[in-house]
């Protein structure tokens, strides 16, 4: 009696390149020199590239980002193959466990009509692992054999070995 805890971003749904490309379209809005050769640009990111800007400066510059991704979700791409897994699995057994906010994992999930193949969806920044896990459980009684997670986040994926828990590298897969 198996539970999957899918993560969204670069696990379910590619989404770097599109990410990358509308963080780089608002630092370019504000005179900015765009950012290449990272893997995925995030508001650490930013703050580490440039450390002059002001929260301010900082949050407007996500809110045009933000804008950009929600106009061009259409760049972002399935994982067909984890697709094609989730959808033999019946929803009570699938958990979505995301770090993106509420409203770009929503958009995201009803752009590629996924969003009724999880019983719940845990929003997390992803930081205590273990405390995820165990909030995960609680709501849905497993024993610890009976989880696989799903990550393409090194780190995450690190954490969860640590806690001796099932994991698939999505990044093997492709």
């Amino acid at each position: 009696m198996n539970k999957y805890v899918f993560d969204l971003d670069g696990t379910l749904v590619f989404t770097d390149k599109l990410n990358n490309e509308s963080y780089n379209y608002a630092l370019t809005h504000y005179g900015i020199a765009p950012i290449y050769n990272v893997k995925r640009i995030t508001r650490n990111t930013i703050i580490d590239h440039f450390p002059a800007l002001d929260d301010t400066n900082i949050s407007k510059l996500v809110e045009v980002k933000r804008k950009y991704f929600q106009s061009n979700i259409g760049k972002t791409s399935l994982n067909i193959t984890l697709i094609e897994f989730l959808k033999s699995k019946e929803v009570s057994d699938c958990i979505l466990w995301t770090s993106a906010d509420k409203e770009r994992v929503n958009s995201i999930l009803n752009f590629h009509d996924i969003q009724k193949r999880f019983i719940r969806t845990i929003y997390s920044p992803k930081i205590d692992v273990e405390s995820d896990y165990k909030r995960i459980r609680y709501h849905y009684r497993f024993s610890k054999n009976d989880v696989i997670f799903f990550e393409n986040d090194p780190i995450i994926i690190e954490k969860l070995k640590i806690l001796k828990l099932k994991v698939v590298d999505v990044n093997s897969l492709t």
